[in-house]
């Protein structure tokens, strides 16, 4: 059975009362069925024939943002949740780019339709909150359990750069395997320079959400390589292992912006840059420990060589940021230890 907060009933009665038809989509979906907490959601909504009534409903609940107002889009911020909703529509590629984009709003598409411009299946399953039922037209739900990723129109996501790098960072975030026919669509996009297209913002956001979301980073780093975004060189494996150390760590804002640059100008062959994140790999490790022996003597155990393995765990723990004060290092050693 499908699970969101109930305290969305309340819109959703208001919305349906106008006829309006609400159905949860994309990320909040895939990632229930992941069993993965997400606050994000996403709302899609059927049969809106006025823009102002619309408005009327959804500002009762909070704070409402209609920045994205030609596009469909309305945020809104409860004082739970921040909510994105959406009306069905549809994109015509008009120009390079990922933002090179015509839309059409059609509030009656039917559901597949208005679904097919979505990148994966995985995203593109639907929960319709007045049937309460699960809608699945691209068979999403069977690549969540065979822990695929498979685009939803092979044609549509080549018009769109930026889903090369959804589809690696999805792949190390979930554990994903890319599907054939779109690994070859991603070397093919890469071997014709697309990705350069790209604004470097956008490319930023989705290497954050790999250093930030992935449990292994370098998978993102390996899979790019596989795909020819990375071009071999004698320095990759150390690459791998400082950008998992990196990720691994409790990055100061200026460090994980760092990091991420370096990788992008990697990424288009300056492969000088790999210094850089050497350099925050080692700055990382030479953090000042927060415990010595004495601190371990102090809490009552012997010493013994035992001490140096304790210390350095305890070490590796702080580097990660389990842990920034004494006092947390200290319960740390008595809790696992003592």
């Amino acid at each position: 059975m499908f699970e969101y907060p109930k305290n969305l009933d309340y819109i959703f009665e208001k919305l349906l009362e106008q006829n309006i038809h609400p159905i949860i989509i994309g990320g909040f979906v895939r990632d229930f069925f992941l069993k993965i907490n997400s606050k994000d959601i996403d709302i899609e909504l059927y049969g809106v024939t006025s823009l102002h009534t619309l408005e009327t409903i959804l500002s009762q609940f909070g704070s409402l943002n209609c920045v994205g107002k030609s596009f469909g889009v309305y945020k809104l911020a409860t004082a739970a949740l921040d909510l994105d909703f959406s009306l069905p529509r549809l994109d015509s590629k008009v120009a390079i780019g990922h933002k090179g984009f015509e839309v059409t709003i059609k509030e009656n598409l039917d559901f597949k339709t208005a679904t097919s411009r979505r990148d994966f299946t995985v995203n593109a399953i639907g929960y319709d909150v007045a049937s309460k039922q699960i809608l699945d037209p691209f068979s999403g739900l069977e690549d969540i359990k065979k822990k695929k990723l498979r685009a939803v129109d092979l044609e549509k996501f080549a018009e769109d750069p930026l889903r090369v790098l959804r589809a690696v960072q999805f792949s190390a975030r979930f554990n994903f395997t890319l599907e054939g026919t779109l690994v070859e669509l991603c070397k093919t996009m890469i071997q014709n320079a697309l990705l350069k297209e790209l604004p470097r913002e956008r490319l930023f956001e989705e290497l954050k959400k790999v250093m930030t979301k992935a449990q292994k980073p370098s998978d993102a780093l390996l899979l790019l390589q596989n795909l020819g975004a990375i071009q071999t060189f004698p320095q990759f494996s150390q690459l791998m292992q400082n950008f998992d150390f990196i990720s691994q760590s409790k990055l100061t804002h200026k460090q994980l912006n760092k990091t991420i640059n370096a990788l992008i100008d990697i990424m288009f062959g300056d492969k000088t840059q790999v210094r850089i994140l050497r350099k925050i790999s080692q700055d990382l490790q030479r953090v000042t420990p927060l415990l010595q022996g004495k601190d371990l003597i102090t809490l009552g155990l012997k010493p013994s060589k035992q001490f140096g393995e304790i210390l350095e765990t305890a070490y590796q723990e702080q580097i990660k940021g389990k842990f920034t004060t004494k006092k947390d290092a200290l319960l740390f050693i008595k809790t696992e230890y003592i």
